[in-house]
């Protein structure tokens, strides 16, 4: 018998697979409904979790995935993302995050950024970043 994994484990809302949490992408919703990417994973609040893929992030939209996971069970105000939007938003956090960890650069932040830049290039490959 193997031990339990002690990583937390989430279920993409577009391919409806079980990762772990540090593999996907978390989403939230703010006061105003608008669904918005948390880079760290560290925001409070309702979350969705998605595949680093354009697939699972255009199914999650088809589907209203977003809508039923951060909603919730007082039917909060979301507004349904556009997925360019979305990668948009995913690509500016990690541009973003990438120079802050440059400024602050040492070794520790060179993993860091060589994650983002996976993360980015990943997307890239789906032909919808530059």
């Amino acid at each position: 018998m193997t031990p339990a994994s002690t990583e937390p484990v989430r279920m993409c809302v577009g391919c409806r697979e079980r990762r772990s949490a540090r593999s996907l992408l978390r989403f939230r919703r703010r006061p105003d409904g608008v669904v918005v990417f948390d880079l760290e994973h560290r925001r409070a609040g309702r979350s969705a979790w998605v595949c680093p893929t354009r697939s699972c992030l255009g199914t999650a939209v088809r589907r209203r995935a977003f809508h039923r996971a951060l909603a919730g069970s007082g039917r909060l105000a979301v507004r349904d993302p556009e997925i360019g939007a979305l990668v948009s938003t995913i690509v500016a956090s990690i541009d973003e995050r990438t120079a802050l960890l440059r400024r602050t650069a040492g070794d520790s932040s060179a993993a860091r950024t060589s994650a983002l830049a996976a993360l980015r290039l990943s997307l890239h490959d789906a032909g919808e970043v530059a």
